[in-house]
């Protein structure tokens, strides 16, 4: 697949008018990719429910490949913005985490965002340079934000741990478990109920291994 020429994540212009045009395109071009597959997507379907011209599209995306990087890109940066839509800092650990916890998993496991997971996948191999943005944007900023977040909770005497970089990493694993492989390859699409659960799990469990020892619940001795 040819690289794209320029991909510029900007407005079209900074005005209202110029980001709802833009933003049109990315949601229909999301909507063709994800229904018909990138390949059988052309830019006359995209200009045809988004409006438009292949002039607009290609000084702003530098075509068909960059509209997708910039489809993946905006994808991500809202999962990241749901992510930290609180600050943090004020929270227990246990709420923080829960926080985090609760929105990224509750986007995985939305249906649009397993097909894209799949479509970038399946594109990498001809785009690896997709595959490293998509890292980049996506499950790489999530993991800083984590790690930047346990880094303050060890600094306040909130948590205790070594290697903030393997725990941010072991948290996400464990908030995701078999849930998300099973979005991907089964469709499985698993009730508000059941995430609750395994998110609960998943703190737990990483807090009983990360609060301060004055902080954890003692456990009876057995007979």
């Amino acid at each position: 697949m040819p690289q794209p020429t320029t991909v510029d994540p900007s407005p079209i212009a900074p005005t209202p008018r110029g980001q709802q045009r833009r933003q049109a395109v990315l949601d229909a071009a999301l909507a063709l990719f994800l229904e018909q597959g990138f390949a059988a997507t052309s830019l006359d379907k995209i200009i045809e429910r988004a409006g438009g011209s292949r002039r607009t599209i290609y000084q702003t995306f530098g075509g068909k490949e960059g509209l997708l990087e910039a489809v993946v890109t905006e994808s991500c940066r809202e999962i990241l913005a749901q992510m930290s839509a609180t600050a943090l800092d004020s929270l227990s650990p246990k709420a923080a985490l829960t926080h985090i916890a609760e929105r990224f998993l509750a986007v995985l496991m939305q249906p649009e965002r397993a097909a894209l997971f799949r479509l970038v996948v399946a594109e990498s191999t001809h785009a690896p340079k997709l595959g490293r943005l998509f890292m980049e944007a996506g499950p790489d900023s999530a993991h800083a934000l984590v790690c930047d977040y346990l880094g303050k909770a060890v600094a306040a005497g909130k948590l205790e741990m070594d290697d903030l970089e393997i725990g941010a990493s072991q948290f996400l694993e464990m908030v995701k478990g078999d849930l998300h492989f099973r979005a991907l390859f089964y469709g499985e699409s698993a009730d508000a109920a059941l995430q609750k659960r395994h998110v609960q799990s998943a703190v737990t469990i990483f807090l009983s291994g990360t609060l301060p020892s004055k902080h954890r619940q003692s456990t009876p001795p057995a007979d």
